[in-house]
Parts: C-alpha cells; sequence; structure tokens
C-alpha cells in the first residue's frame, strides 16, 4: 500500500465519521450538520417531522368499530383489522367505522 492509497482510506473514514455517522453527544447529528448548520434548526424540524408522522399513523391506526344490535344494544366495541360477522344471533349488526382525525 502506497501513500496515496493509505491518505484515500483515511479521507474516506474521515468523510463518513464527519459526515454519515450520528453522535450521540451532538443530538444525533453529524458534526458536519452540526458545524454547518444551525442545531437548534435542525432539531425542531426534526420535532415537527415526527409529530406530523405520528399524527398521520394515528390518522391511519384508529379504525375502531362498534357492534350494535337492530335495538341499540352495544355488542363490541374494539379496532377491527378484516369484517366482522353476525354469528347466528339473529340480529342484524351494523358496524360503523370511526376515523379520528
Amino acid at each position: 500500500m502506497d501513500n496515496l492509497q493509505a491518505e484515500a482510506i483515511i479521507d474516506k473514514l474521515i468523510r463518513q465519521h464527519n459526515e454519515q455517522r450520528l453522535h450521540a453527544a451532538l443530538g444525533y447529528m453529524t458534526p458536519a450538520t452540526w458545524h454547518y448548520h444551525d442545531p437548534n434548526d435542525v432539531s425542531i424540524e426534526r420535532a415537527r417531522r415526527i409529530a406530523a408522522a405520528r399524527a398521520h399513523r394515528k390518522t391511519i391506526n384508529q379504525h375502531t368499530a362498534t357492534i350494535t344490535t337492530n335495538t341499540g344494544v352495544t355488542l363490541a366495541e374494539g379496532r377491527i383489522s378484516q369484517p366482522l360477522q353476525n354469528e347466528g344471533v339473529g340480529e342484524t349488526c351494523n358496524i360503523r367505522c370511526l376515523r379520528v382525525a
């Protein structure tokens, strides 16, 4: 290995350390982000994006069902992953899916 190869390897390691590796002591940012950008702005933007993703997941995942008889008696409430059917009760059931915004 000559000097140029060694320098190229070291340069690659330094770039990876400074531009790709997240550091816990820097709030899980790279040293390059910490140096060239305002860390507070980066943290605020990260928190905003996480909150938006959580709100979106909550909207998607909050499908609930209430099963009531035709006389208005509630039989069950909870999350559903597939259509529910009335098995031999003799009364029709209405399934109302509620979406939380």
